[in-house]
């Protein structure tokens, strides 16, 4: 509290303090895909899918596997209980063609999917033989901690508290420096703040999930955005997942893919509606 009020943003402490959401950082060390149990978290290999669950397919083709997390093993790090606390949760995405997120018609380039049952039922799956190269990438096992995050000054957090010009230049240098990494750090991260590299992404993931174009103004000169807009803080991250040259993923140039959910529906388990959306350089 007293930081903020040191550098300015006295007036807006409380508001501050409330987006200062908890974020599980996943780090990675990459195996052999036989040195991973199954049913461990880990990013790329193949997943440990429960019978009867079958890999998803978009258009005729095989989704990637992006990564499985544990739920059971993330729960000590998920400070806000935003997880179920057992379970797992799996990921896939068009890597191949790598839809960018901002056309309606992008619907069905991610899934999901959350498993609540029996973790002795899952088994290691075999990749469907017409699964393009380049959706294929090196396994990884994942280690986690607990970071604290605050929403970039583009956000449609920082726009609900309304701060004057010289606040947000102040807020914008502070974020910067509190969250400043090596440009080279790779950031992958369960829920918390985006770390967005080309704005935010909260209203486009409303618009465009409500039917409206974002791939240029078309969608935000609509006349319902003033409609959807209203819901837009509804979104928050799930997964963040950053380009990896040596495990094989590399999302645009150099970017990330950013997995988002409403928060009423990570709520209730329900996952059916994730939305990603692709930022580069």
């Amino acid at each position: 509290m007293q930081s903020f009020n040191r550098i300015g943003l006295g007036r807006k402490t409380d508001g501050l303090f409330k987006l200062m959401f908890n974020s599980i950082r996943l780090f990675l060390d990459e195996v052999k895909e036989d040195q991973i149990k199954i049913g461990e978290s880990k990013v790329g290999g193949v997943p440990d899918l429960p019978v009867g669950v079958s890999w998803p397919i978009w258009n005729g083709n095989p989704l990637a596997f992006i990564c499985q997390i544990n739920l059971k093993r993330v729960k000590p790090f998920d400070e806000e209980k935003l997880l179920h606390p057992q379970g797992m949760l799996y990921f896939f995405y068009e890597a191949s063609k790598q839809p960018w997120g901002f056309d309606p018609l992008d619907k069905g380039s991610t899934k999901v999917i959350y498993y609540n049952g029996d973790y002795s039922t899952l088994s290691r799956s075999i990749e469907p033989t017409n699964l393009p190269a380049g959706s294929r990438f090196k396994s990884c096992k994942l280690r986690f901690n607990r970071e604290v995050t605050m929403p970039s000054y583009e956000s449609f957090f920082i726009d609900m508290l309304e701060l004057n010009q010289k606040e947000l230049d102040i807020y914008s240098d502070y974020q910067i420096k509190s969250q400043e990494v090596n440009e080279e750090e790779q950031i992958y991260r369960l829920l918390g703040h985006a770390d967005s590299i080309q704005g935010d992404m909260q209203l486009e993931c409303q618009l465009v999930t409500n039917g409206l174009y974002c791939g240029d103004s078309t969608g935000y000169n609509d006349e319902k955005r003033k409609v959807l807009e209203a819901d837009a803080l509804n979104w928050r991250l799930l997964l963040q997942i950053d380009s990896n040259d040596e495990i094989g993923m590399s999302w645009g140039d150099l970017g990330r893919i950013y997995f988002w959910i409403r928060e009423d529906d990570l709520q209730d388990g329900n996952f059916d509606n994730v939305w990603t959306i692709l930022q580069c350089g």
